[in-house]
């Protein structure tokens, strides 16, 4: 009885832990929250996410449909039909002549196919068309893929720049304690008043206020990152900063730039397959000018049965075998006017063919505008740089006498508030320089089919 025991705990231990096994192998996404996220790591989860990108993928799946349809197009249909009819009322007899009352009831069952011979290159040009079609949409989705990877990186780097700066802020929060002290010291020693203590103090609390700031700053970064991969459990979310210094590569000229992109951006090639797409619509919008020619079968069979009829009805089997008959023949059909809606047909197609033409010509101004302007913007954010590191240099050395003249008593606690001031703003200012140098450079290498990391 006990050794029943014992093992029915054995199996009741084992199934327990094969459910736990099973739970942490059934949640990934809540293991995956606990460690901190890169930026590769959050760009592919918002990609996999993104309602965006789902619904462009859709669109991906409804134009592979589309080109099925076409080309099954060429192959034969088959129909089936079945009809069951009733007749009252009186006929003549062609015997007699007399006019008598008649009922009968008609059952008949047929099979037809037809399949296109000819069909004026329709099939062709528009399977053509929803081929080019289909890759469209395939560049649409990385277009689509693309526009969250650099909202991601934004908001990444966002979150990179509100931690450096909070980490300023506990710096400067540390620093004024230790002058409070300082000063404390001071006023014991009889070198400052007690008052000149009270404005330490007040600085310090400022300061302290500044810093609980900047990471609430901070947290709100994280939220909106969060949100942007529609991640549900957002308090345990968190990002890894880099492993090694950011480095900021070689600012590349738009020329050069637009050499790459040209032929590597999903936005041209979309524009191109949509442009190669309505030209084929023009070819499947002249078939309607030319005649079509259908390959048609059939099977016909049925049965009749007459109510009040003076001779016997012979039996069902024997009519479906007598009463069957098969069919094979061409058709044609010769286009002589349609209220010229094939006319208008091509003049649509035609336009519509101008229409992807201009959006083509229109993207490729549009790409170099965008290289153009984001060298730009590499080229302000350098300038910034190299003004903030010369504007936090100066701040910092000034400070640091500050701080020096304050400790032997010879600086009041406003010349120290305002020059940690200036620092604070002066480091604040080279992080958001640094910060936004590496975004644009980051941009004009993803235009140059440069993945984008930070490592």
């Amino acid at each position: 009885m006990r050794q029943r025991k014992s093992t029915f705990s054995a199996l009741f231990i084992l199934l327990i832990g094969l459910s736990i096994e099973a739970f942490a192998q059934e949640s990934p996404r809540e293991n995956n929250l606990q460690r901190k996220w890169t930026l590769r790591e959050c760009i592919d989860y918002a990609i996999e996410h993104n309602i965006g990108i789902r619904e462009q993928a859709l669109t991906v799946k409804e134009a592979k449909t589309a080109l099925k349809t076409t080309r099954s197009s060429r192959l034969p249909d088959l129909d089936a039909e079945l009809n069951q009819d009733f007749s009252f009322g009186h006929s003549q007899s062609s015997s007699t002549g007399i006019f008598q009352k008649n009922q009968a009831a008609n059952t008949g069952f047929s099979l037809s196919s037809q399949t296109p011979i000819f069909s004026g290159f329709r099939i062709k040009h528009q399977t053509r068309a929803d081929q080019f079609n289909l890759k469209a949409e395939i560049e649409s989705l990385h277009h689509a893929k693309e526009n969250v990877e650099l909202h991601v990186t934004a908001l990444y780097l966002d979150v990179l720049f509100r931690s450096e700066l909070e980490d300023v802020y506990k710096e400067q929060t540390e620093h004024a304690n230790r002058m409070t002290e300082r000063t404390q010291a001071l006023v014991e020693a009889g070198v400052l008043s007690y008052s000149q203590l009270l404005e330490m103090k007040a600085e310090s609390a400022k300061i302290l206020l500044n810093q609980t700031e900047a990471a609430n700053e901070k947290k709100q970064s994280l939220l909106n990152l969060a949100h942007s991969l529609n991640i549900s459990n957002r308090e345990d979310f968190d990002i890894a900063a880099p492993s090694a210094e950011i480095r900021i590569g070689h600012i590349t000229k738009p020329d050069e730039v637009y050499q790459i992109a040209r032929n590597e951006r999903p936005v041209i090639k979309e524009a191109e397959y949509r442009l190669k797409s309505s030209r084929s619509g023009v070819y499947a919008a002249r078939s309607g000018y030319y005649p079509t020619i259908n390959l048609n079968l059939a099977y016909i069979t049925g049965y009749d049965h007459i109510y009040n009829g003076t001779a016997p009805n012979r039996s069902f089997p024997k009519q479906l075998s007598d009463n069957q008959r098969e069919i094979i023949g061409l058709t044609m059909h010769i286009p002589l006017f349609n209220r010229n809606a094939t006319i208008n047909n091509v003049r649509t197609a035609r336009l519509q063919s101008e229409k992807r033409k201009l959006e083509l010509e229109n993207a490729h101004l549009e790409l170099y505008k965008e290289i153009e302007q984001a060298y730009q913007n590499a080229i302000l954010a350098v300038v910034q740089l190299m003004a903030s590191e010369e504007a936090s240099e100066a701040a910092s050395e000034a400070s640091y006498y500050t701080r020096e003249r304050y400790k032997e008593g010879l600086s009041t606690v406003y010349e120290y508030s305002e020059t940690e001031t200036k620092l604070l703003s002066a480091s604040s200012a080279l992080l958001q320089a640094k910060y936004e140098l590496l975004f644009r450079n980051k941009i004009l290498d993803f235009y140059q089919g440069i993945p984008i990391t930070l490592e």
